[in-house]
């Protein structure tokens, strides 16, 4: 959240909600209802700028594995003080690793944000090992796919490229935004399935997620995406995405 205004609630809870759908857990209260609830937290708690989380669970159920009738689920929301990643990153850029483990892109469970982060939590202390700032997932087809937090966008001969959704990946609500933002400004996006070799011929790179917002992604594996510095492109999508963060906060 920005100035004590979350940015983009409403998407993130319309998400929750259809990922809880997909699951069978009954979540009965409104959009309405959690988007009070959370404002009611931020202003409780005296959060300016800073991180909210909006969770929904099962609830409280007995040992195994079957659902449980007339299951009450349990909504959780926390706020917290949120460090901004520093700014030499966004000079100077990221670099990513790609890890062994591979996304299942046929699971039904991949493009859900859950609780399950265990596969990200092993993954990026791969890429942390190997030098990388974050760990970058192929699908079990060879395709690029996202990062262990973050979406992934590279350009090439002025046009927006990202991984199609059903390349297993959760699509981030930041990812949908600057998708939405580049075609209003006249750049050509278009999602695919491609190879990791796209990044190495690729003029520019760069990951999106809500705290990280845009940022450059300037080598993979230690070999250089374009010049191997955050590109001009990436510069002016950077501050579309804070001109849109202004306006809505």
């Amino acid at each position: 959240m920005y100035h004590g205004n979350p940015l983009q609630l409403e998407e993130h809870i319309s998400r929750l909600k259809k990922g809880a759908k997909k699951l069978y857990i009954e979540a009965d209260n409104t959009q309405e209802e959690i988007f009070r609830a959370a404002n009611d937290l931020i202003e409780a708690n005296g959060t300016m700028d800073g991180t909210i989380r909006v969770t929904i669970t099962r609830g409280g159920k007995k040992r195994g594995l079957s659902f449980e009738p007339n299951e009450e689920p349990n909504l959780v929301i926390t706020t917290g003080n949120y460090i901004p990643y520093p700014e030499n990153l966004y000079r100077y850029g990221m670099q990513g690793i790609v890890v062994e483990m591979r996304r299942n892109n046929f699971s039904p469970l991949v493009s859900l944000k859950t609780l399950n982060f265990l596969e990200g939590v092993l993954a990026l202390e791969e890429a942390r090992k190997k030098g990388g700032q974050e760990g970058i997932f192929m699908n079990l087809e060879g395709n690029l796919c996202e990062g262990t937090i973050s979406n992934i966008f590279w350009i090439n001969s002025g046009t927006v490229y990202t991984p199609h959704i059903s390349c297993g990946l959760v699509p981030g609500i930041v990812r949908g935004t600057v998708i939405k933002l580049c075609r209003e400004q006249g750049l050509h996006v278009e999602e695919v399935r491609e190879g990791i070799s796209v990044l190495w011929e690729a003029d520019e790179a760069f990951l999106t997620n809500s705290l990280m917002e845009v940022m450059p992604l300037v080598k993979v594996n230690n070999r250089k995406i374009g010049s191997g510095i955050p590109g001009k492109t990436t510069r002016f999508i950077r501050g579309v995405y804070r001109k849109f963060i202004n306006e809505n906060t």
